[in-house]
């Protein structure tokens, strides 16, 4: 995971469940709770975004709007997405 600049979440847990936490720490080799859980967390932003992508791609398939996926296509694809990458730079 991509070390990020990160500030404090408290949390507080019944005593159960921390300790579960802690040994489900230790057993993915974690360097501690809080790693644990942002990797939780993590796993589940990466869930989300590929569900989402999914139902767009389904979105896609049942759409009656079929483009054909050519070289050009893609090139022309690339060209837009680095034009809107250039306007967004600082």
């Amino acid at each position: 995971m991509a070390s990020e600049s990160s500030e404090p979440l408290h949390v507080n847990l019944p005593a159960s469940t921390q300790e579960f936490a802690q040994e489900q720490a230790a057993a993915g080799g974690f360097a501690n709770v809080s790693d644990y859980v942002a990797s939780l967390v993590h796993n589940e932003q990466r869930r989300k975004a590929e569900a989402e992508l999914e139902a767009l791609l389904l979105q896609g398939v049942n759409s009656d709007e079929w483009i054909e996926a050519t070289p050009e296509y893609w090139e022309s694809l690339r060209q837009e997405i680095q034009e809107r990458l250039a306007t967004k730079k600082p």
